[in-house]
């Protein structure tokens, strides 16, 4: 059980990684004051991180 667990946080770490590495390219050339920083993308993967991994530790 502790294998099948470790598997799915590291998928989630994986997921989101992938996933901020994106938006910090997409975010990174342009300077619109409309477009989130790269700042706000990561606190925005940060907390949908946690949410995340909140829900997959409540299945437990």
């Amino acid at each position: 059980m502790k294998e099948a667990m470790r598997d799915k946080v590291c998928q989630l770490i994986g997921k989101y990684q992938a996933e901020e590495a994106f938006h910090r390219e997409k975010a990174g050339p342009i300077h619109s004051s409309n477009w989130p920083g790269t700042d706000a993308v990561k606190a925005a993967c940060c907390r949908d991180f946690l949410k995340d991994l909140e829900k997959l530790l409540e299945e437990r």
